[in-house]
């Protein structure tokens, strides 16, 4: 029984654990045109969010280390103003990867 209880502790701590590290990730976001989820294609991101604040590109190794394996990486930052969070979206390969939200913004509207 003692050992059960431990396995269950150290379970729920390593769980703890791993979502305390992607606390700013999350599945999706709202804009003023909707909401946008992950697999969306740039296209759509930027028809419901608008024009970014700042993009920036670039290629990284693949997750196989193959020579030719390489992904595509676009990174589009949105500053939405002081009384929102900044939204930054990764698109690997033309989809939508990962969304965080970072501290306030800074941008004036």
């Amino acid at each position: 029984m003692t050992k059960r209880v431990y396995a269950y502790g150290i379970a729920a701590a390593m769980l703890a654990f791993a979502s305390a590290a992607r606390a700013g990730e999350q599945s999706g976001a709202r804009c003023d045109g909707g909401l946008i989820e992950l697999g969306d294609g740039p296209t759509t991101v930027q028809a419901r969010c608008g024009e970014p604040t700042a993009r920036d590109r670039r290629v990284e190794a693949g997750p196989t280390a193959r020579p030719n394996d390489v992904v595509t990486v676009d990174e589009w930052t949105y500053d939405r103003g002081p009384q929102s969070f900044i939204l930054v979206l990764r698109f690997e390969n033309g989809k939508l990867a990962r969304v965080e939200e970072q501290d306030y913004g800074h941008a004036t509207q």
